[in-house]
């Protein structure tokens, strides 16, 4: 029993990618307790990082290149037998900061950076840099709100709860709980002991 379950924390701690999908990046880091709900498609030229704890959705697509629109011909197969290149571009690689959900059938294109917490609604192509905690919908991908105060996004950011351990995280079962939003930041800190949260 408790080996099934140490096998089960270890497959979420350290994730799988699901069966069916597509990664052609040069390289994908997928950090500790991220979940996907269907097999995501990355392709392109340039490096993808996901971080932790992160809630994925069905069907994400991640560009991290782009055709060029300057050349005569568009034919990526064309392109490389004449020329010996493809023609792809790239703003650079994709990087998906901590504990941010994506929705279904979202597009990333090359050269974004989504800040930790961030929420990305179904549908959207995220062709800008998203701030962390801020939720975007659309195409292309606009701000809606923030989810929180600066403040306590700051708190959050500070506290950097996506690298404690699972022991630690269960130990803070309340702070877990809370209305993060509706809760006095007052009550948050103290729920979190400041001289306990690098740990």
């Amino acid at each position: 029993m408790e080996k099934n379950r140490l096998k089960r924390e270890d497959q979420f701690r350290h994730p799988a990618l699901p069966k069916g999908s597509v990664v052609k990046v040069p390289r994908l880091e997928v950090g500790d307790g991220t979940g996907f709900s269907g097999p995501p498609k990355i392709k392109g030229g340039r490096a993808c990082s996901i971080g932790k704890y992160c809630g994925i959705g069905e069907d994400l697509r991640i560009i991290t290149s782009d055709h060029s629109t300057t050349f005569p011909n568009l034919n990526v197969m064309l392109q490389r037998r004449i020329t010996g290149h493809s023609g792809h571009t790239s703003k650079g690689p994709v990087r998906i900061g901590h504990n941010v959900w994506i929705g279904d059938r979202v597009t990333v294109l090359s050269g974004i950076t989504i800040g930790n917490g961030a929420v990305l609604a179904a549908c959207s192509v995220v062709t800008r840099d998203v701030p962390a905690y801020t939720i975007v919908a659309g195409n292309p991908a606009k701000a809606l709100r923030p989810r929180f105060s600066a403040e306590k996004a700051k708190f959050l950011d500070e506290l950097r709860w996506w690298h404690w351990s699972p022991k630690k995280m269960a130990a803070h079962a309340d702070f877990f709980a809370s209305d993060f939003e509706a809760t006095p930041l007052e009550e948050l800190q103290k729920l979190v002991a400041p001289d306990d949260a690098s740990t």
